[in-house]
């Protein structure tokens, strides 16, 4: 009677251990595929941070927050294009040419996100007309971006996209620039509607060794 008592108390701390769940990370190279994925978003166009048309571009300082999303240049500023002065004739968020240090461009949201998409280029550089960025989540996923658009002062290219979803949702994005003047535009996110996978799983292992030493103490009971 003690050693099936035992048996089953350990089994039930066992099932109580936390279960990490393995994540999946889907990047999009393509805007179109990655709304037909992600669905509707809220979409940050930096139209209403431009207030000076006159002088080109709106200087921010190193912190942008606009709604939930906060924009950190972490060693350097930043600043809202008017289309005046866009080669893409659009208002789009960067931070301007520094040659001797590669850009840190951190996002934070207020609440946890599972997928983001923008336009995403580099205005100066001379690098012709591709380039690479390192993007880290908070999560512990990374990818490396190869073929950013750029420099968009020399090639008049367009924004390229990059996107990318999660099952393990994160609140924070770190960008390394080595171009030194990451461009963002039409900046797109889905706050995750569902806890992590792992809480999840936590969760139903933790309930199924509470049923497992209810039913084992049902068992002892004299009759």
């Amino acid at each position: 009677m003690k050693k099936r008592l035992f048996t089953g108390l350990s089994v039930g701390m066992l099932l109580l251990v936390p279960v990490v769940a393995q994540a999946t990370l889907t990047t999009y190279n393509d805007r179109s595929a990655f709304d037909a994925a992600v669905g509707s978003t809220p979409i940050i166009n930096f139209e209403a941070q431009q207030k000076n048309e006159w002088i080109g571009g709106t200087d921010y300082g190193a912190n942008l927050t606009v709604g939930d999303v906060s924009f950190t240049q972490l060693n350097g500023q930043l600043e809202v294009i008017s289309p005046a002065w866009s080669p893409q004739n659009s208002n789009f968020l960067y931070n301007p040419y520094n040659p001797n240090v590669p850009q840190t461009f951190v996002i934070n949201f207020a609440s946890k996100v599972s997928s983001v998409g923008m336009d995403l280029a580099w205005a100066w550089g001379y690098w012709g007309t591709g380039g690479m960025m390192d993007i880290a989540l908070n999560n512990g996923e990374s990818f490396t971006k190869y073929n950013v658009s750029g420099p968009l002062y020399y090639s008049g290219l367009p924004l390229g996209f990059v996107g990318f979803s999660s099952d393990n949702p994160f609140s924070s994005i770190t960008i390394i620039d080595p171009s030194h003047s990451t461009s963002i535009d039409n900046f797109a996110y889905k706050t995750s509607p569902n806890p992590e996978p792992a809480t999840m799983l936590l969760l139903g292992t933790g309930l199924a060794a509470l049923a497992g030493a209810r039913k084992l103490k049902k068992q002892q009971l004299p009759a």
